[in-house]
């Protein structure tokens, strides 16, 4: 049967899920308030009455549901300075979640500097978790957007941070757009636990995070658990010495890129007194030292491990446009061959060689649909576009990420997994001698890229 064309990636494939975040929305409202009610207090808003009184008084006169249409026709008579002020003080009454996320999405709409330190604030806060998440999500947002928020005041510890034993230190793995979860925990005097988790972007730095006191410590492996993705993923044990220097490399990243660091870090940047601020892992000497120039065949399998199988060149990524070119290519190539250059059947389908060396992690293997000819098809298309789709900058951030995560896995009691990724490195240093387009590894990235958007 010709081939149809590019496909939707398929429901259930662990690449082709994607989280999507929660946006602010407003409860479901009664009608409009009545005209006497908004006037009433948007003459009190004039005339200079305290914010914090007025706030009050919307709070009694627009009990539940009602509380909403009121904040929003104010919000089109009173001038912003005002509004905002209000909002701020909205913000700390006891207020229904869904008038709370309300209020929370029209200080981020307002993006003054008022309503940013007051987002600031909320998003620090230590009661209402509803309320600190929404703040956190629309500070997440104005972040990426490039707008400049102010900086939480750090607090100053009263105690010895520094003489609080470390309770747990976790890594994630690097994912595909070259980001990390570090997590560092340390035992109080009263037995309970103070964390901070960051997230270190190769290129933009530390770019988000939270920290919390007073929790156990099946809290904070819960939540190293659940930031393990994709599901499955493993969670690395590392030193408190590999946290400390992962978040010094995203310092000095938010640095470079011109970016201030996320105002949470600034926050609980104390629990990392006292850790080694010199310490680091020498990944090429441990390159050296563990890479196998053999093998170097066997790293495509490296595809189908679950940590990396969402490293495949994304269309819908910052490479986009020359990956959407390349599919686009492949497709045509395939319709202009017999059934679309596929197998005939299910029974000439094969498992992926090699695949016994992932016996140290999990894995998702599909079967490769393609023929002979179809597979030509594909290698020609992966040499006319490998230029555009790697360029030498992208090749040096995956090789840095593939050291960092060779690292974990021999840190973790994976040494032939560790093995293969050393080795995968290896192949992408130019002192190999290895061309990039002959690399197996970067090959099979462009052909799980096929895999997913093209099989049937």
């Amino acid at each position: 049967m010709p081939h149809g064309g590019r496909k939707g990636r398929r429901p259930g494939h662990a690449t082709g899920v994607h989280k999507h975040r929660t946006q602010d929305v407003a409860p479901s409202t009664t009608a409009p308030p009545p005209e006497t009610q908004v006037q009433a207090l948007v003459e009190r808003v004039r005339t200079g009455t305290a914010p914090a009184e007025v706030a009050a008084q919307i709070v009694e006169a627009a009990p539940g549901g009602a509380l909403v249409p009121l904040i929003d026709a104010l919000a089109s008579q009173v001038d912003e300075g005002r509004f905002v002020a209000l909002l701020a003080d909205l913000a700390g009454q006891p207020l229904e979640a869904g008038a709370q996320e309300h209020v929370v999405g029209l200080l981020g709409r307002a993006r003054t500097p008022q309503a940013l330190e007051t987002l600031v604030a909320l998003g620090e806060q230590d009661g209402a978790k509803g309320v600190r998440r929404a703040a956190r999500r629309a500070l997440f947002r104005l972040r990426n957007a490039g707008v400049s928020l102010p900086e939480p005041e750090a607090p100053t510890p009263q105690v010895d941070v520094a003489s609080w034993p470390v309770a747990q230190a976790w890594a994630n793995r690097i994912d595909q757009v070259g980001s990390q979860a570090v997590i560092l925990a340390r035992e109080r005097p009263g037995r309970d636990l103070a964390y901070m988790s960051m997230v270190i972007s190769d290129d933009r730095g530390i770019v988000d995070g939270m920290g919390q006191a007073g929790v156990s410590a099946n809290h904070v492996r819960r939540l190293a658990e659940r930031m393990a993705l994709p599901a499955g993923a493993p969670l690395y044990r590392v030193s408190p010495e590999y946290v400390r220097w992962r978040i010094r490399q995203g310092e000095e990243t938010s640095r470079q890129a011109g970016r201030r660091v996320a105002p949470e870090y600034l926050t609980w940047r104390h629990l990392l007194d006292g850790i080694d601020d010199a310490w680091r892992p020498d990944l090429e000497a441990l390159c050296h030292e563990r890479a196998r120039p053999g093998l170097l065949e066997r790293t495509a399998v490296l595809m189908y491990a679950l940590e990396l199988s969402d490293w495949w060149p994304d269309p819908e990524g910052s490479e986009g446009r020359a990956v959407n070119r390349f599919v686009d290519d492949v497709a045509a190539a395939l319709d202009a061959l017999p059934d679309g250059g596929h197998v005939e059947g299910p029974d000439a389908l094969s498992p992926p060689p090699y695949l016994e060396m992932l016996s140290e992690t999990r894995y998702i293997a599909m079967m490769w649909p393609f023929n002979e000819a179809g597979s030509a098809a594909i290698e020609e298309a992966i040499d006319r576009h490998f230029d555009a789709l790697f360029p030498a900058r992208r090749l040096r951030r995956y090789r840095q990420a593939l050291l960092h995560m060779g690292y974990l896995a021999g840190e973790n009691a994976q040494p032939t997994l560790s093995s293969l990724l050393m080795t995968a490195g290896w192949g992408l240093d130019p002192a190999s001698g290895i061309q990039p387009r002959e690399h197996p590894f970067v090959r099979q990235m462009l052909r799980k890229t096929v895999e997913v958007m093209l099989a049937s």
